[in-house]
């Protein structure tokens, strides 16, 4: 459910609001808007943080080599002063780790530019040049050299297609088969030398930070208090005042102000609490129970969250997506890979997280699925070869009709079915939710009337696709739902119903477009069944790659193709049901629903730390 919120202003005297936004933290209730503001505080903040940041991000490339090297290491305790004082010296050690590590790589790409000639002094030519003695080097093919006769050279090195030569005394014409060599700054022993010196700076610089790595902990925490910082900062910045009174304006849920209220008469402050208006941006809060609670992870990772005077679909989308994901990946072996590492998980953290609870549920209805229709890593020799896993086939939906003397066109049209069923059912339930939801207005009617709708065109998607006969009543609701949609789609409240039927009218058109969408929506759940038979058909084929091989010397060959083949597949199901399972529940059911997804995620101004950052300068 999603919690009830009220809008909540606290007032207090303009000299004390520092402390009262602190007693706000504390309390850890209210919601605040903040607002981006700059200021010289949160710019010296930010930069604090983004440093602090890259010093992690170095210290986390050595820190495994630094718990090697110290196996009971204890992760020391710095303050922020003192870790803000070394700041500058380790930022200053990344920059000459940086440099250090381009002037070996440009040194190398020297080297190799002039390896072929040798090692020899650039002072030396120089020491000649001024003597009066001009040598030019170059790299030339050796049929040129051949055929050339009207200059003088040294070969200084003669390669397969081309050599090295030294011309006394002049320069060759710019010609493209002869490439002067362009004399390095260093000789090649000195270029190999510096690369020494470099590489030893880069030594000692990542001893530093191999060293620094007992304070990474530290300096991570010092990250999230300057984040805590910044969050209160935006706060103290986001409050009103007229010079003697200041204020912030924030969103609480409803179950809590009672708590507020307390600390205001403690503290003095002046409280106002009102209910949420229209154009308010109401933070979300959702509250299920601990079933449901484990579909919120998705939610996360997918970024969304319902807005407030939307719908809770945390059942629903637990319930169909756990369907169809058992559909997609329908494989039952796919489904033991999944639960053996949600088991491994659950024994190596003893802890049951959401995440891992949700894998549980995704992971057992895969097994379902896979056993029911008899797949198992899509081999049908499997199945063939284990009386038990047979007898657990439900043969009219069989992924291996034929072992079961049932068509593959039968089992293929009953997958086909459920999948229509599956949408049909979700697509209902959007429409009895907005239903209730408008009661008892008129309007609410247009919901049952496009559900009737739906329903009719759902047997005439059977019709079409799997060629069940369409039945005379159908043709009925798709007419009735479609008239009482129109008729009472635009009734609003100071409207007579016959301006709404009108208006209804009027925007016939648009309705006729949005039921050609809603037999697209029934029509699109036929997804389930193609993804899902397309992974058994990859599953097979790399089966049968590997089957000839499954004897003798060619095993291990075998073995790596069937790692490969099924881990290629499994990753593909899981992108698949990104794609499509969750697509079903973003855009059909979302979209019948009417929802945008375009919540604001209620996170309360609270305290995350036990103490605040001190005052600091650069």
């Amino acid at each position: 459910m999603i919690v009830p919120m009220k809008k909540i202003s606290v007032f207090m005297k303009d000299v004390e609001k520092v402390t009262a936004l602190r007693r706000l933290r504390k309390m850890g209730v209210m919601h605040i808007n903040a607002t981006r503001v700059k200021s010289e505080r949160i710019d010296e903040l930010n930069r604090h943080r983004d440093d602090f940041r890259k010093i992690c991000d170095r210290i986390g490339e050595t820190y495994d080599e630094a718990l090697k090297k110290s196996q009971h290491r204890v992760e020391e305790v710095i303050r922020f002063e003192e870790a803000l004082h070394k700041r500058k010296r380790l930022l200053e050690s990344i920059a000459d780790e940086h440099e250090l590590t381009l002037k070996v790589i440009e040194t190398e790409a020297e080297i190799e530019r002039i390896s072929s000639w040798g090692d020899f002094s650039p002072e030396d030519l120089k020491a000649l040049s001024e003597h009066g003695i001009e040598l030019t080097l170059y790299t030339v093919k050796n049929s040129v050299l051949e055929e050339s006769d009207d200059f003088e050279f040294i070969r200084l090195h003669e390669g397969k297609h081309a050599s090295s030569i030294a011309v006394l005394g002049r320069k060759l014409p710019t010609n493209p088969e002869f490439h002067q060599f362009q004399l390095p700054r260093k000789s090649l022993s000195e270029l190999r030398t510096s690369i020494e010196f470099y590489q030893q700076g880069i030594k000692q610089i990542h001893g530093l930070f191999i060293d620094e790595a007992r304070y990474l902990i530290c300096y991570r925490d010092i990250i999230r208090r300057i984040d805590e910082e910044l969050i209160f900062e935006s706060a103290h910045y986001s409050m009103d005042g007229n010079g003697d009174i200041a204020w912030i304006t924030g969103f609480m849920p409803e179950e809590r102000q009672q708590d507020l209220m307390e600390l205001a008469r403690k503290e003095s402050w002046g409280l106002l609490i009102d209910d949420v208006k229209e154009g308010d941006q109401v933070p979300t809060q959702l509250k299920n129970n601990r079933v449901v609670r484990m579909i919120e992870p998705i939610f996360d990772i997918l970024g969304i969250v319902p807005g407030y005077r939307e719908y809770d679909l945390s059942l629903f989308f637990l319930l169909f997506f756990s369907v169809f994901f058992a559909m997609i990946i329908g494989d039952a072996g796919y489904g033991l890979i999944f639960l053996s590492g949600a088991v491994g998980l659950h024994i190596a953290t003893r802890k049951m997280t959401e995440p891992l609870k949700l894998i549980y549920v995704l992971s057992t209805t895969t097994v379902i699925w896979g056993a029911v229709t008899g797949t198992w890593f899509g081999s049908d020799a499997l199945l063939e070869s284990v009386p038990l896993l047979k007898r657990l086939v439900i043969p009219t939906i069989a992924t291996f009709p034929e072992l079961f003397e049932v068509t593959s066109k039968e089992a293929q049209m009953s997958v086909i079915f459920i999948s229509f069923v599956l949408g049909i059912v979700q697509l209902s339930i959007a429409c009895i939710i907005n239903f209730f939801r408008e009661l008892p207005e008129l309007k609410s009617l247009a919901q049952l009337g496009w559900m009737l709708m739906l329903i009719g065109l759902y047997f005439l998607v059977l019709n079409l696709v799997i060629g069940i006969d369409f039945p005379a009543f159908a043709q009925y609701l798709i007419v009735i739902g479609l008239a009482v949609f129109v008729l009472f789609s635009q009734q609003e409240k100071g409207k007579s119903v016959i301006k709404g039927m009108l208006s209804g009218l009027a925007g016939l058109f648009n309705t006729f477009l949005d039921a050609i969408s809603g037999f697209s929506n029934i029509i699109s759940y036929i997804r389930l069944f193609a993804v899902g038979m397309a992974s058994v058909a990859i599953a097979s084929s790399f089966n049968e790659m590997a089957a000839p091989m499954l004897g003798g010397w060619t095993i291990p060959a075998a073995i790596l193709i069937l790692v490969f083949g099924h881990g290629l597949n499994l990753i593909m199901g899981l992108l698949s049901v990104v794609v499509h399972g969750i697509r079903l529940n973003m855009l059909e059911f979302s979209g019948q629903l009417g929802m945008e997804w375009t919540g604001i995620k209620y996170e309360p101004f609270k305290e995350t730390i036990d103490s605040s950052l001190e005052e600091t300068s650069n």
